[in-house]
């Protein structure tokens, strides 16, 4: 079976429930609060170990409690962890989400130890990018950072994996040795400066196609994905109908999903179910780790909803 290494960042999320979002200015009462593991990073890699494939972690956290337990509970999650660098001079990463009674969500994350991590880090845990087969990155860890593992995976012909999130000004360069691009309707929108995805798909990648030629992934929540493919051709996958609770971690299972269809063999539009089939499921849950599912879990849901897996 292929392998993967996921290059990224591990947050501890600081999660707050909540009847309705606060507005500017506002202050409201949270009767729930809790800590659970995160970061994009860490989260993909727990979905994709989760899910029984063989996923090495590369990332920086504090030397602190937090960064303790996001270790631990990669391990839980059948994660090799050796690539963790543990850095005494700064916190681990934090996230702090508020979630409303309708499973919506407003994250602020603080960088911490993910901003630390460095080229040389890199340099250091290069053996787990050259001997695996997919490279999956995120945009929580610094710019020059992502570049050098992509022009690494890129010359040893690794399939690369970039979910554009969240969107900051990342070369044209990179994103153009990206084989697979992930996004949002947010995180499309602010890429290309176009709005109203739905209604203005073709506008926007038309302009997005200016710098990048390869698949596109637009990850839409309740109303499923989308994908386009190199002929420019739109695919609409829709959402199964579950009961949201917290949609904290969704995008990040649907990344596990789509990997471990990629690595089975699936094509594209079967790797965007399983996808929006893992996304789905881990909203009928509280957090993100904790939430997301296993192998047997997931083709169980497939099975339910009459698709063949």
């Amino acid at each position: 079976m292929k392998k993967v290494t996921v290059v990224g960042s591990l947050n501890i999320d600081h999660v707050l429930k909540v009847e309705k979002l606060p507005l500017k200015g506002e202050t409201i009462i949270s009767n729930n609060y809790n800590l659970y593991e995160g970061g994009k990073g860490s989260n993909q890699a727990a979905s994709i170990g989760r899910l029984g494939i063989s996923v090495d972690m590369i990332g920086k956290v504090g030397k602190d409690i937090y960064g303790e337990r996001l270790i631990k509970n990669l391990s839980k999650s059948n994660v090799n962890v050796s690539g963790i660098i543990i850095d005494d001079t700064v916190s681990t990463g934090a996230t702090f989400i508020t979630v409303d009674k309708n499973g919506n969500n407003t994250i602020v994350i603080n960088p911490g130890a993910n901003g630390k991590l460095t080229i040389n880090d890199i340099e250091s845990q290069k053996n787990k990018i050259i001997s695996k087969d997919i490279i999956l990155l995120q945009q929580e860890i610094p710019k020059d950072v992502i570049s050098h593992v992509v022009n690494i995976s890129k010359h040893y012909n690794k399939n690369i994996i970039l979910n554009f999130a969240p969107a900051i000004d990342t070369s044209n360069d990179t994103l153009s040795k990206v084989d697979y691009l992930i996004l949002n309707e947010i995180e499309i929108a602010q890429l290309t400066g176009v709005t109203a995805i739905s209604k203005n798909i073709n506008k926007a990648i038309k302009k997005l196609r200016n710098y990048y030629s390869n698949n596109i992934i637009i990850t839409l929540g309740e109303n499923g994905s989308i994908y386009i493919v190199n002929n420019d051709k739109i695919i609409k996958v829709p959402s199964y109908d579950v009961k949201s609770v917290d949609s904290t971690g969704a995008g990040d299972a649907f990344i596990g999903g789509f990997v471990l269809g990629l690595i089975e063999g699936r094509n594209i539009k079967e790797c965007v179910m399983w996808g929006n089939a893992a996304g789905s499921i881990t909203t009928t849950k509280l957090g993100a780790q904790s939430s997301f599912p296993d192998k047997e879990e997931l083709f169980f849901f497939l099975k339910s909803k009459n698709i063949n897996n």
